[in-house]
C-alpha cells in the first residue's frame, strides 16, 4: 500500500516536471522570438507548435498587463478554458506554473505564464492526458507485479511448509509406533540433510 502511494507520487512528480520543462522551454523560445521578431512571429510559432503537438495537447494565449487577450489559438478543445492568471504575477526571470481542470475533459491542464515583453504575458497550457495515461498504466503494472509477487511468495511458502511438515509428520508417526511397542518400525524418509533427517535416523 505505502509503496504504491510513494510510486504514484514519484511518477506524478516526474510527469509534471516533464510538462513543466516543455512549457518553460517553449515560453523561453517564444520570449526570445518576441524580442527579436515581434508579436506576429510568436503567433506563427504558436500555430506551428499546435500543428506539431496537436490541437488537443497545447494552447497559447497572449495577455496584456491590462488583462485583455491580444491573441489566443483558435482551438475548439480549449474554447471554454478560463485562465485566471494575473499577468503581474509572472516574474521576468521565470514562468509561473499552475494546474487546473478543463471543462469537458478528465485530464488536468498544466499552465505556464511567461513574460515575453514588459507589458505582455504568454500563457501556454498543455494537457496532462498522455502523462495521466502513463501514470495509470504504470500503476497497473506495479499492482500486477505486486499481485504476482504475492502469489509466488504464497505458493513458495506453502510448498516449503508442506515439505517441512511432511517430514515432521513421518517422524511423529514413527514415534507413535514406538510408543505402542512397535520397535521394528522404521522411518521411511528421503535423506535431505536437515534436522528432520537427523531425527529419522
Amino acid at each position: 500500500g505505502a509503496s504504491c502511494v510513494v510510486f504514484y507520487y514519484l511518477i506524478s512528480s516526474l510527469a509534471e516536471r516533464r510538462v513543466d520543462t516543455y512549457l518553460k522551454t517553449e515560453g523561453e523560445e517564444c520570449s526570445r522570438i518576441f524580442q527579436m521578431e515581434g508579436e506576429a512571429a510568436v503567433i506563427e510559432e504558436a500555430r506551428g507548435e499546435i500543428r506539431s503537438q496537436g490541437a488537443q495537447a497545447v494552447y497559447f494565449r497572449l495577455i496584456g498587463d491590462d488583462g485583455k487577450v491580444k491573441f489566443e489559438t483558435d482551438n475548439a478543445p480549449w474554447k471554454n478554458l478560463v485562465i485566471n492568471v494575473n499577468p503581474l504575477a509572472s516574474r521576468k526571470d521565470s514562468p509561473v506554473f499552475g494546474t487546473m481542470a478543463r471543462h469537458g475533459s478528465q485530464a488536468e491542464v498544466r499552465l505556464a505564464a511567461t513574460r515575453v515583453s514588459p507589458t505582455e504575458v504568454l500563457v501556454i497550457a498543455a494537457s496532462m492526458s498522455s502523462e495521466e495515461r502513463l501514470i495509470r498504466e504504470s500503476m497497473h503494472m506495479v499492482l500486477l507485479a505486486m499481485v504476482t509477487t504475492w502469489v509466488a511468495a504464497t505458493a513458495l511458502g506453502l510448498f516449503l511448509a508442506r515439505r517441512t511438515l511432511s517430514g515432521i509428520l513421518t517422524v511423529q508417526e514413527a514415534a507413535a509406533n514406538l510408543a505402542t511397542g512397535k520397535t521394528s518400525a522404521r522411518v521411511v524418509y528421503p535423506p535431505r540433510g536437515d534436522e528432520v533427517d537427523l531425527l529419522a535416523r
